[in-house]
Parts: C-alpha cells; structure tokens; sequence
C-alpha cells in the first residue's frame, strides 16, 4: 500500500484510465476512514465514480453502493491509502476462501 496525495493520486489515475484501484481516505490526525473504496476505471473521466463497501450498520446507505465520488472534490492536501495488487488479491483469495 501506498500513501498518496490528491494530485499523485489523479496523476496515478490518469495514467491508468481504465484501472480499478482498491483505496480509503486518511487522515494524518484522526487516522483512517473505514469505507473502503474502488474506482470505476471510468476511461473518459479518471477519478470520478467508485463503489463504496461501508461497514457502518446504522449509515443510511447499503453495505455495498456505487456514487458519484470525485477526486476534484477533495483538497491539495488529502490523502489518500492506495492498496497494490498484491494486497487486493490477498484480500480477494481471503475472500475466496469463505466460499468454498
């Protein structure tokens, strides 16, 4: 995993228009927010749409909803826990393994 802010984040992207990335929003005071999300790959605009696992019982949303998240919305200074690959697919065999 990796820490980004806004811009490497957009320019990560932007490079990678029609990649999905795993990723939560951090903050350097108060830590992590636990909604995990991941882009939709959108390849005419990068940084805009994602999906949303929110692990909040009492959110007004489901556990599982797509939204309109854009990265122009944040500030300079945001940042952000981007997962690699690597970390997606361990999280993903994890998964995988509930199942069988």
């Amino acid at each position: 995993m990796q820490i980004l802010n806004k811009k490497e984040f957009k320019d990560l992207l932007i490079k990678n228009p029609n990649k999905r990335f795993v990723f939560y929003e951090y903050d350097s005071n108060n830590g992590v927010d636990y909604d995990i999300h991941i882009t939709d790959g959108n390849l005419k605009y990068p940084g805009f749409g994602a999906t949303t696992l929110n692990p909040e019982p009492y959110d007004e949303h489901e556990f599982i909803f797509n939204y309109d998240w854009n990265i122009d919305e944040y500030s300079d200074d945001d940042l952000f826990v981007v997962l690699s690959d690597e970390e997606v697919i361990e999280i993903a065999n994890l998964f995988n393994s509930c199942i069988k």
